[in-house]
């Protein structure tokens, strides 16, 4: 009996010792830091083309569903909006004066957009009461817009939405507008006035953790950004701009990361276009690469980071090359398809052959830098 008592302690005292020389466990890895995803594209054109090829497909996702897996991948999808929505207060659309069918902000709600510009040179195409009814349809869709609004004061605010904790801050401006203007009293679209958008970041700052800027500006063709357009950008970023996305040039120009004000920045003068049909006698395997460059886009795809509770950087940017798709060419010749267009990816690994290599590279070529461009 003693000694199964004995045996017992000793078994015991064997095991204490071992829980002793146990290490403990692993401290459990600190939570990974906040981050918002922005995936952002150029200009969506409504060309009489794009609308008949919405018709043929019923509807406006088949024609650029490859491309909204990046969308849906994001916690925010931009774009510029470059037409009214205005089937009830406007005309039908024609050459260089568009209006767009009432489907297509449930169309790019779905297809995952979450904010668009509406501050750009067609703004007015249906007059002030076009671009009321176009904001009160992109309102019922769910999608935020920047840039203009039903008066000045709602035009000039910015747009704050929250992420993953992270508040992002939009602005608009556009240079120019085609036809029309503000009114007093009436709906506003905001003009590029430097000072004016400076006053109008440092206040965004102040509200929100990233500044966002989108700017219609430059020269329609060039690939070169303007010196007015990278005097505008340096005195942005200086106000506390973090991103700014530009559009109107309908091609490509740089993408280019930095620092300002000890942050990390970066401007893509322009994304060219989403969807157009623009070069639409383009022949990829016959022309030189430079005669299609309207049908070239990207989407800049844009992570931002929390790296301190007041303090949330620019961490990468880079970009996906799109490419727009359409056989406008062959059906004039005389062939028996319908017309179609349809945005592509050209990252993919099936595009690896002419003609997608060379458009591939001459979206390198244009923007700088890999695909994935990382910030200095």
């Amino acid at each position: 009996m003693c000694r199964d008592i004995h045996a017992a302690w000793l078994t015991v005292l064997i095991l204490a010792g071992c829980r002793r020389d146990t290490p403990p466990p692993p401290a459990p890895p600190p939570p990974e830091p906040a981050k918002v995803k922005l995936v952002a594209v150029g200009d969506i054109l409504m060309h009489a083309d794009v609308k008949a090829a919405a018709t043929l497909h019923g509807g406006f996702e088949p024609l650029w569903e490859e491309a909204a897996t990046l969308f849906r991948g994001a916690d925010l999808a931009f774009a510029n909006l470059e037409t009214p929505i205005a089937p009830a207060a406007g005309q039908p659309g024609r050459p260089f004066l568009f209006n767009a069918p009432p489907e297509l902000p449930q169309s790019l709600s779905r297809s995952g957009f979450t904010v668009l510009a509406t501050a750009n040179n067609h703004a007015y195409d249906q007059g002030a009461p076009g671009l009321v009814e176009t904001l009160d349809r992109l309102e019922s869709a769910g999608l935020a817009y920047v840039g203009s609004g039903k008066d000045r004061r709602r035009a000039e605010e910015p747009r704050i939405l929250e992420r993953n904790g992270i508040r992002i801050a939009f602005l608009a401006w556009t240079d120019l507008l085609n036809r029309g203007g503000n009114q007093a009293g009436g709906p506003w679209v905001n003009r590029l006035r430097a000072d004016r958008a400076c006053l109008a970041v440092r206040a965004a700052r102040s509200q929100a953790d990233v500044v966002v800027v989108s700017v219609h500006w430059g020269t329609e063709d060039q690939h070169d950004p303007t010196p007015r357009q990278r005097q505008v950008a340096s005195r942005l970023f200086e106000a506390g701009a973090d991103l700014i996305l530009g559009h109107h040039p309908h091609v490509l120009q740089p993408l280019e990361a930095g620092q300002a004000g000890g942050r990390r920045v970066a401007v893509a003068y322009s994304l060219g276009n989403f969807i157009s049909n623009q070069d639409r006698m383009y022949d990829a395997e016959r022309m030189e690469p430079a005669q299609g460059d309207a049908r070239d886009g990207a989407a800049l795809v844009a992570t931002f980071v929390r790296k301190a509770p007041d303090e949330v950087v620019l961490d990468t940017v880079g970009y996906t090359p799109l490419w727009t798709e359409y056989n406008w060419r062959q059906v004039e010749a005389g062939g028996a398809e319908p017309r179609e267009i349809r945005v592509v990816r050209l990252d993919l690994s099936g595009r690896q052959i002419q003609p997608w290599s060379r458009r591939r590279e001459r979206i390198r070529e244009i923007l700088g830098g890999g695909f994935e461009l990382r910030v200095p």
